[in-house]
């Protein structure tokens, strides 16, 4: 895993949420690699193996979100499934389509209040099924 070099830029946030994702998915997948470069030279934080002997690759992304610019319904869906199209995107760039449905951006988003997570939830529970090509990125 990264080191923890400063406490004050918080930069232990990604440290941290690289441990959570690979502890949650170690649950029920096999760890394979940590930082694994792709064909196209881009590099993904785990390669796992689940259950049925599927390889797949998981990217985690933080997003800072700002609970002061919020705005409920599809204003902060977009600003999330932005967020994760980008990360997609960007790592997927010159990937075949195989590759691409293997890749999976795992996001941790950082600054919400209990009352951006009620208001929604049901967006928050289902973006886990985000697939590509369909949404344009793949989604835990």
């Amino acid at each position: 895993m990264s080191v923890i070099n400063n406490f004050d830029k918080n930069d232990f946030k990604n440290v941290l949420g690289e441990i959570a994702v690979c502890l949650t998915l170690s649950q029920k997948s096999e760890l394979l690699k940590y930082e694994r470069v792709l064909e196209n030279n881009k590099s993904i934080d785990f390669e796992f193996k689940d259950i049925n002997g599927e390889i797949f690759l998981v990217d985690v992304l933080n997003i800072e979100y700002n609970s002061a610019k919020y705005e409920k319904g599809k204003p902060f869906e977009k600003f999330i499934c932005g967020r994760l199209e980008t990360k997609f995107n960007e790592k997927s760039i010159n990937l075949n389509e195989e590759s691409k449905k293997r890749l999976v951006i795992f996001p941790i988003i950082y600054g919400l209040t209990i009352e951006i997570v009620r208001e929604n939830e049901a967006f928050l529970t289902t973006i886990s099924k985000n697939r590509f090509p369909k949404d344009g990125f793949n989604s835990f």
